[in-house]
């Protein structure tokens, strides 16, 4: 990963060097680092109903703005002993203050939820007013170095794990100790895995604002008709080796029926003439081959990020794993996942297959649009373990920002019981600190889905990618993607693919590393 010039009075970031290192989208959390929904272009009901799940993100720099990022502001003197630069304690604001709050979610129903956060928080602090505007993310680093260069950088932006180190060089964000710790907000109360995604040599430039992992959505109705009683209660603390990846599959087969009405376990089944697919999976995304090769038991990255380590018995088993439902036609297969926005959520909900791992945001979109009673379960047991995909994305106080001290103070709300009540009304986010884990403002919403606990519990066998983002963008993206839909149409084995794969990412890695 590029680094900015250490020891100089300037961190100079250009726009070929920060799109190196920072993602296309701030959005997901799968994390981030997630899909998320997106209208399915099918009859089947709009995903962008009333209370539709976020889109994804970004927008174009305006027009005639610079590609050479003007250069950050010098380091502040640093505290003796210490090579961070020194923090300026924050301070309390007076008189009528305005602060800007910039997200790159343009979905409609999250503008609106970040509307009602900022009249509720006026309303019991009248003198601050919370202006919440939205942009697409496309091109949103260099939308917010622009800013910058105007004079005109928002006093709070949406950021993610992958853009949290490229804006601390950049002079984006500001670190985020001082602040809590002057106002005693505890922000260690956040997960652990969540937090670490938003450090930055020390220094805290992300609030993580939800929890998102990657679970196992069924069609309850679906599931009754085909004589199947999914495990919503399994609990993998008392019972770790049970509901296993066998177990997935035998009850896939079971959910997908062929349009003669046959099941998938049964004699005589079209796997070429399907209606209903047992699951629809997104087997090219990070967060689910890379939970899948370690699953299996391999590695998929050396730890210093020097070199890949996909290319083993253990990596070719979960491709294979991955591929060999598609071809038999228990899942469905990407043409069909690509032409609904590319979203495997979307095949779920347009009851083209009865179940689909997704994150808990899908829930708003599953119910303006979804007919059926739906549920979530925990994520099978691999051959070797139990691990899914996790990640998040949040929010930071930006380095110029004009009233700091205040767009502290409506963070610091914003993540707070009150704040976090209006976030999680609308079923589309699980709190990410550990005090609102068991909180009844969310756990108690009415259903479905009805097994809420999941969405907590799971967060000890999550995995978040490498701090890279080699696993959305460029060629190794684009190899995982024809790889997996060379091996579904019988054009390449698991072992060509994998090691075409291997050789992209070690290509990659050593770019990387003479940046």
């Amino acid at each position: 990963m590029s680094q900015s010039p250490s020891g100089s009075a300037e961190h100079v970031l250009t726009r070929r060097g920060l799109l190196r290192v920072a993602l296309l989208s701030a959005g997901a959390t799968l994390a981030a680092a997630c899909s998320q929904p997106t209208p399915p272009v099918t009859n089947a009901p709009p995903t962008s109903a009333p209370a539709a799940a976020p889109t994804q993100s970004g927008a174009a720099p305006p027009a005639g703005a610079p590609t050479q990022a003007a250069a950050a502001p010098a380091p502040a003197p640093t505290q003796p002993g210490s090579s961070a630069p020194a923090q300026q304690a924050p301070a309390s604001s007076t008189g009528p203050v305005e602060v800007s709050f910039l997200t790159t979610q343009t979905n409609d129903a999250d503008v609106k939820i970040y509307q009602q956060l900022s009249d509720k928080f006026h309303q019991e602090n009248p003198n601050i007013t919370v202006k919440i505007s939205a942009t697409d993310g496309t091109n949103y680093d260099q939308k917010l170095l622009t800013y910058i260069q105007a004079g005109t950088l928002p006093d709070i932006v949406q950021t993610s794990d992958n853009f949290a180190k490229p804006f601390k060089d950049a002079g984006v964000t500001q670190d985020m100790i001082p602040y809590a710790q002057k106002t005693n907000f505890p922000y260690m109360d956040f997960d652990p895995t969540f937090l670490n995604l938003g450090m930055v040599d020390g220094q805290l430039h992300m609030l993580p604002k939800e929890g998102d992992i990657i679970l196992p959505f069924i069609n309850l109705r679906m599931a009754q008709e085909a004589g199947v009683s999914p495990p919503t209660d399994f609990d993998p603390a008392k019972n770790p080796d049970g509901w296993t990846w066998d177990d997935f599959m035998n009850m896939c087969k079971r959910l997908t029926v062929d349009a003669n009405g046959k099941h998938g376990d049964e004699d005589g089944f079209d796997r070429d003439n399907v209606a209903v697919y047992g699951a629809s999976m997104s087997i090219d995304a990070w967060y689910t081959y890379v939970p899948a090769v370690l699953a299996n038991g391999g590695t998929f990255v050396a730890d210093d990020l020097s070199h890949s380590t996909l290319n083993s018995p253990e990596g070719v088993a979960a491709f294979k794993r991955l591929t060999d439902p598609v071809i038999q036609g228990y899942w469905a297969p990407l043409t069909l996942i690509q032409s609904l926005s590319n979203q495997a959520g979307n095949v779920f909900a347009a009851g083209r297959a009865a179940m689909a791992p997704l994150q808990r945001l899908w829930c708003t979109t599953l119910r303006a649009s979804l007919t059926d009673d739906f549920d979530v379960l925990h994520y099978p047991k691999g051959p070797s373990k139990r691990i899914t995909g996790m990640g998040t994305f949040g929010f930071a106080l930006t380095a110029k920002s004009k009233q700091p001290d205040a767009a502290w103070q409506f963070l610091t709300w914003m993540y707070g019981e009150e704040g976090m009540s209006i976030i999680t009304a609308s079923y589309a986010a699980v709190p990410a600190m550990k005090r609102f884990y068991d909180s009844s403002f969310w756990r108690d919403l009415p259903p479905p889905p009805h097994s809420n606990a999941v969405f907590v519990d799971s967060f000890v066998y999550g995995t978040t990618p490498p701090r890279l983002p080699f696993y959305s963008t460029g060629d190794f993206r684009q190899s995982v993607t024809d790889g997996m839909t060379a091996i579904t149409l019988g054009k390449s084995t698991p072992e060509e693919v994998v090691a075409n794969v291997d050789q992209v990412l070690n290509k990659y890695l050593k770019d990387q590393q003479s940046a």
